[in-house]
């Protein structure tokens, strides 16, 4: 029987992809939509979730790869000093 995580494992396979389950295709789909400006409670509509709690998670992991960004631009501003900015302070 082939089920949609069956189906997708081997689509990863075929086209030399790492390994992900399906269920963070979910997870890329509600960070892309809030990074691209869609309001939290549509996101929140699309994929379900009954409290607004559970949909803010996605927020953490926008803000984590802000700080990483940061981070990156400032290393190619300032190569010689190769220090992180802390922007949670």
């Amino acid at each position: 029987m082939q089920t949609p995580t069956r189906q997708f494992s081997k689509f990863l396979e075929r086209h030399g992809l790492k390994h992900r389950k399906l269920h963070s295709l979910r997870h890329t789909s509600a960070t892309l939509l809030l990074y691209g400006g869609i309001n939290i409670r549509q996101v929140q509509s699309r994929l379900g979730h009954s409290e607004l709690e559970t949909t803010q998670k996605y927020l953490h992991h926008l803000s984590e790869a802000d700080v990483e960004a940061v981070n990156v631009l400032t290393n190619m501003i300032e190569p010689d000093e190769r220090k992180n900015i802390d922007v949670t302070a």
